[in-house]
């Protein structure tokens, strides 16, 4: 239904998923516009922005959804994608805190106990760097870089720097 906000988030997620991003954004933008008080549709958007890098709309995006939703269940990955931001811009404490934050709302995704691993090494925080890594194999004992690449995909710098400090927190390739 070209008229149902879910099902312009679901097309636009689904080319997130399948590799075409920015075929998304016209879905994306259609269920905002339909439901401006939809969170899903503004973090599905903000979801597709933090790929690209464009960290003041995933930021505004973002806050709309938990502002639209504050017991989302994708609170977990909204805060992660948060921190995401605040790694772009060279925050690594803020980024570290908030993946931590996603990371404890989220206890069974292993994606995002391995983002704050990831952003706590960055923040040169040996503690939390080995405290997520061991939430990440408890939660799946396959935990790698690999198996983090299988996600989505972020920016080639970004996708770089994470797949970096995931090697430096101890993770296998």
């Amino acid at each position: 239904d070209p008229l149902d906000p879910y099902a312009n988030a679901a097309m636009g997620r689904l080319h997130i998923l399948t590799g075409s991003p920015d075929d998304g954004m016209v879905w994306l933008d259609r269920s905002i516009e339909l439901s401006p008080n939809y969170a899903k549709g503004h973090y599905s958007r903000a979801f597709l922005q933090v790929i690209r890098s464009q960290t003041i709309a995933t930021r505004a995006g973002i806050d709309m959804a938990i502002g639209l939703s504050p017991l989302d269940p994708l609170m977990g990955p909204m805060l992660v994608h948060l921190g995401l931001t605040q790694l772009v811009g060279g925050r690594y404490a803020e980024a570290a805190g908030l993946a931590a934050r996603g990371a404890r709302v989220a206890p069974n995704h292993t994606l995002l106990a391995m983002v704050a691993a990831a952003t706590a090494i960055l923040a040169d925080d040996a503690v939390a760097a080995t405290h997520w890594r061991t939430v990440a194999v408890e939660r799946r004992p396959d935990a790698s870089v690999s198996l983090f690449r299988q996600g989505p995909q972020y920016s080639p710098e970004l996708d770089a720097s994470l797949h970096a400090a995931l090697r430096r927190a101890g993770f296998p390739e």
